[in-house]
């Protein structure tokens, strides 16, 4: 999925993908873009971001290490549902190896 990592100031487009953690990859490649990975262990919640607080068009990822991404995308409610699920199935994941 096309994505923006915004941090306020500055736009960086790029290439999300959500496989077992969530990468992101900038479309120019310099040393000061690299590419992004967040664990899903390391999330403690995810929320919409509103542009000018009117429209809803992008999340906000909050880690433990108190660090948070704000990625712009065309279809935000999609990507939402789509990390909730990856975020359920690693809890899952790792409650049955806890256990065991």
């Amino acid at each position: 999925m096309v994505a923006i990592l915004w941090d306020g100031n500055i736009k960086l487009f790029g290439q999300l993908d959500i496989q077992n953690d969530i990468y992101f990859s900038p479309l120019k490649e310099s040393p000061k873009t690299k590419r992004l990975l967040i664990h899903f262990g390391i999330i403690e919640h995810v929320s919409y971001y509103y542009i000018y607080r009117l429209i809803n068009q992008g999340i906000k990822i909050y880690c433990e290490d108190n660090l948070s991404y704000t990625f712009v995308v065309s279809d935000p409610y999609a990507l939402m549902d789509f990390i909730k699920y990856h975020l359920v199935m690693h809890k899952i994941q790792e409650k049955i190896i806890t256990d065991n």
